[in-house]
């Protein structure tokens, strides 16, 4: 609508339409789902399924801790790797600011790291096409009890968790490698849980 409304615009002067016909225009309502974030629970359950030998499990974990995208872990390589600097170096996707800014390693995801590549033969972080993928995250998250929650969402995740541990938003959106801290906020979803603890923090001023 707003693209027609603005083409109309530039046709008025020229006479070829008399009127901006795009104001007429009805579209439905907008019925857009929130994307969800897994919880803690759920992170501890993939945690444990983890430590229990399933070591596919890691990729769903570095994703959660690092904000990756599954495109951007599907075509990482190894040698984008620096673990002395704690970075993934060139393995950004779609954006100019996803592309320069490195995706940075928390200490303890390293060593989950290391346990991928060892696991995985080649010079890609993950040797396995992208609707196998799918299809191994899926039954990673049925395994471990979790919420059948898209890959997309561990990125939802990565966002929602650093803002609970009350870290800076401006430097969320830099974890986040978004352009915009509009759309970083757009990426932190909080559950009910969280408010009424944030809203117990304020003074009651009650002297009784």
């Amino acid at each position: 609508k707003d693209l027609l409304s603005k083409l109309y615009q530039l046709a008025i002067p020229d006479r070829y339409v008399p009127i901006n016909l795009a104001e007429y225009i009805e579209l439905p309502d907008k019925n857009e789902k929130e994307r969800e974030a897994f919880t803690k629970d759920d992170i501890a359950k993939l945690w444990m399924d983890y430590s229990s030998g399933n070591w596919w499990t890691g990729y769903i974990l570095l994703m959660l801790y690092t904000g990756m995208m599954p495109g951007e872990l599907l075509c990482g390589l190894k040698s984008q790797v620096d673990l002395e600097g704690k970075q993934i170096r060139g393995a950004g996707k779609k954006t100019a600011v996803r592309k320069q800014t490195p995706i940075v390693l928390a200490e303890f995801i390293i060593p989950v790291l290391e346990d991928l590549c060892d696991h995985t033969p080649g010079d890609k972080l993950i040797s396995i096409n992208k609707d196998s993928f799918y299809e191994k995250y899926y039954e990673t998250l049925d395994r471990a009890g979790c919420k059948r929650l898209t890959p997309y969402s561990c990125r939802h995740s990565t966002a929602t968790t650093l803002a609970l541990e009350n870290i800076p938003i401006s430097v969320v959106q830099k974890i986040m490698r978004h352009s915009q801290i509009t759309t970083t906020q757009r990426y932190v979803h909080v559950g009910v849980d969280p408010m009424i603890d944030a809203v117990n923090q304020m003074p009651s001023y009650n002297e009784q």
